[in-house]
């Protein structure tokens, strides 16, 4: 089974099951997809899954915080890659590398947050009073 994981700008795809050139076991996106809502739990962000259809407003899954509580709330009708993206966008707000997390898991935030670090525009600290 071929796998293909879309972490916003960054796309690949992978063998299911076997090793790529990293040496990382990939799995399918349904337990990717476990793995990242158990990691993002660890680091205190609650994750919700809701259906956006009911509530008239047009909304899309990602982080927020709701009185002072971390929260990652999903589309429940999104599909399982944008759930996958929003996960992977949550979590890479909160420092995790001294949480355990498995190999494929962490390179596959490794390569997100590259790939958005190098894509990400420079914003500067202070507005200019120009």
């Amino acid at each position: 089974m071929l796998c293909q994981y879309n972490t916003g700008a960054f796309l690949f795809k992978l063998k299911a099951g076997t090793n790529n050139a990293l040496g990382v076991n990939i799995m399918k996106a349904e337990k990717l997809y476990q793995e990242l809502k158990d990691l993002a739990e660890k680091l205190g962000i609650e994750v919700s899954v809701q259906s956006f259809r009911t509530t008239g407003v047009k909304a899309r899954s990602g982080f927020c915080r709701v009185r002072n509580q971390d929260r990652c709330i999903l589309d429940k009708n999104a599909r399982l890659p944008d759930k996958i993206d929003a996960l992977i966008e949550c979590i890479s707000r909160f420092p995790h590398e001294a949480v355990y997390v498995v190999p494929a898991v962490r390179e596959v935030l490794r390569r997100s947050t590259q790939t958005h670090a190098s894509a990400a525009p420079m914003i500067p600290d202070e507005p200019s009073d120009e």
